[in-house]
């Protein structure tokens, strides 16, 4: 994501020995580096800090999320992704705004607003941006995705001065990306004539609410979008928790960074047994 090329160890082979029980099989050897390779290298001490057969059990919740998430079941892709949050928000106690949230909160916030939480949405796809203006401001890219994910939320909840705004972020922020994505820009830069030319024309409403909540409350705004119906499946298909087993028989790779859209079988069997 536009940041700096990590070195091909990671300086695991120093860090690597100096705890006995950190020590990984070489599938999850090759899981954490890859893991690693997804973060700037300024970013990467807390990660390679924290306790990694404890780490990867935690973050294996995140790849669980991303599963559900390209099947399209978003309210188990919510609960996996906040059980993943919660529990490395619990190890980096000093870095709950680490580079690693990003992709998190970005996927948690398009699933809260597929399922119209989007008061929640609004606030997790500012907890994204945030991130990555502090860890990687000139990746222009994915700031603008996040630009444009707040305005569609704003527009969605008929707060069109916000969407509006937000999408002229998004566009002028486009457009200072080397590589330069005309067709994004143009479907951007569509939405903004439309929505501009409805508020002109009267057939909207202006809304000045902020639909945002407070920081305070964005955690339990969040989690209140996990119902009760979602808890209750989780428990009769048998996935409301992860133990031991189950961990150790997820497969040993990254599924979202994966080439292809398509879910290994080994992730399908193990998820649906």
């Amino acid at each position: 994501m536009g940041c700096c090329e990590s070195s091909s160890d990671n300086g695991l082979s120093t860090s690597y020995n100096l705890n006995a029980s950190s020590l990984l099989t070489p599938d999850e050897t090759i899981l954490f580096k890859q893991i690693l390779n997804g973060i700037p290298l300024h970013c990467q001490q807390p990660i390679i800090n924290l306790p990694r057969r404890q780490f990867l059990g935690i973050y294996r919740y995140h790849m669980i999320a991303s599963y559900h998430f390209r099947r399209m079941e978003f309210q188990l892709a919510i609960l996996y992704q906040f059980k993943a949050i919660s529990g490395l928000q619990a190890l980096l106690l000093e870095h709950k705004d680490h580079f690693i949230f990003i992709e998190m909160y970005s996927t948690l916030a398009t699933c809260l607003s597929v399922t119209d939480a989007v008061s929640a949405a609004i606030e997790g796809h500012q907890m994204a941006l945030d991130m990555l203006l502090k860890h990687t401001p000139t990746d222009y890219q994915a700031i603008s995705s996040q630009y444009y994910g707040l305005a569609t939320c704003y527009l969605g909840g008929q707060a069109w001065g916000q969407g509006i705004q937000h999408l002229r972020k998004g566009i002028e922020t486009a457009r200072l990306s080397n590589e330069l994505n005309q067709e994004d820009i143009q479907m951007m830069e569509i939405t903004l004539h439309l929505w501009t030319a409805k508020l002109m024309n009267g057939v909207l409403m202006s809304m000045d609410d902020v639909l945002a909540p407070t920081r305070s409350q964005n955690q339990q705004n969040m989690e209140s979008q996990i119902t009760p119906e979602t808890n209750a499946d989780n428990i009769i298909c048998g996935t409301s928790s992860i133990n031991q087993t189950e961990v150790e028989h997820l497969p040993d790779k990254q599924t979202e960074l994966l080439a292809n859209d398509e879910i290994p079988k080994d992730v399908v069997q193990n998820l649906e047994s």
